[in-house]
């Protein structure tokens, strides 16, 4: 035989053929191989040096919106924990505060975490993580949180010791016409119109200038006046706003001979809620509530955190004395307040 056995050339059992003969076609096609990689590392290496490019900016870019974030959460915490301190100092009601602020921090720290762990954001556009946009808003909200838990535990803004001395008032414009005003129902819009008047010249600025004679949804009650709270209100009303949970002021004025009786709170409470404009209403009389009427103001406040101020016209002429001498005129309507709360 004269195959390829016989000449001691290699021979591929399966196939038939010898080694030789497939030599040439394997270098075709590792030739072809080389070449179709030569050709995808031309076309794609700048598209993928490009994106690693991308991506490193990427990250660059979220490390340092992450270390602005911890940096503020730690100074944000920093200032809590300062007014906290400097809270606890003058009230002993809010004790408790400290153990809440602590878990309040344990949970920053947990989002602080959790930013960390935020995937990384799409290329090319800058995307800045939920976890970033959770903590800014959890740090507003804590705020918020921590300003009102410390209002509602105090009974009132001023010092029970702080008395100013209104000077005299008697003589005041303001004053003249209240005491020209007969009570009684025909003269009743006169009586709350000087009211207003008398409020506004008081309280109008900080608070805003009433709106007045509003409906309710309906038609079906009508709000003598609302003095809404400016948002960036300091001082007492930022208490108000905080403790009672309250955009405005609700004022009725109620020209009545004789002491306001129970439903005559009711109607006003009416007007109050957290799903309205606030818990914080005031009532202007000329002789005060009777019996029933502070029962009801005391069962408003302890059962539906509702506080409902009764003002005199003695009241109103001593806030005028106030407005006067320089002093806040404030001082009575907080002095009421405390006055409630501390009859419970």
């Amino acid at each position: 035989m004269t195959d390829g056995a016989d000449k001691g050339v290699p021979v591929n059992v399966m196939s038939g053929r010898n080694h030789s003969e497939d030599e040439p076609q394997k270098r075709h096609v590792e030739q072809n191989h080389s070449q179709a990689n030569d050709m995808i590392n031309w076309v794609l290496k700048p598209y993928v040096l490009e994106s690693y490019r991308q991506l490193a900016e990427s990250l660059k870019t979220q490390q340092r919106i992450m270390g602005f974030m911890r940096r503020e959460i730690s100074a944000f915490i920093a200032d809590q924990q300062a007014a906290l301190e400097r809270s606890l100092a003058s009230i002993g009601e809010i004790r408790t505060s400290a153990q809440e602020l602590r878990g309040l921090t344990q949970a920053v720290e947990e989002i602080v975490k959790a930013i960390e762990s935020v995937p990384r954001i799409q290329m090319p556009s800058v995307q800045v993580p939920k976890g970033v946009l959770d903590a800014i808003t959890l740090s507003s909200r804590f705020h918020e949180l921590m300003l009102g838990s410390i209002a509602g535990l105090s009974s009132s803004y001023y010092p029970a010791e702080e008395k100013p001395v209104p000077s005299k008032a008697s003589d005041h414009p303001l004053i003249k016409r209240l005491k020209e005003v007969a009570p009684g129902p025909k003269t009743w819009s006169d009586y709350e119109k000087l009211c207003q008047d008398i409020l506004s010249f008081c309280l109008v600025p900080p608070l805003l200038e009433p709106l007045c004679e509003e409906s309710t949804e309906g038609g079906l009650h009508r709000r003598d006046a609302i003095y809404h709270i400016p948002h960036d209100a300091s001082g007492f009303w930022e208490y108000v706003k905080r403790a009672y949970n309250a955009l405005a002021v609700i004022v009725e004025a109620k020209n009545y001979t004789g002491k306001l009786p129970k439903d005559q709170v009711v109607i006003t409470s009416k007007y109050l809620g957290s799903k309205k404009l606030g818990n914080f209403g005031i009532i202007i009389c000329r002789d005060g509530l009777d019996d029933s009427g502070k029962k009801e103001q005391l069962d408003r406040w302890l059962h539906h955190d509702e506080m409902i101020v009764c003002l005199t016209d003695g009241d109103l002429e001593e806030m005028v004395g106030l407005k006067l001498a320089g002093h806040d005129p404030e001082h009575v309507i907080d002095r009421k307040i405390r006055e409630l709360r501390s009859a419970l």
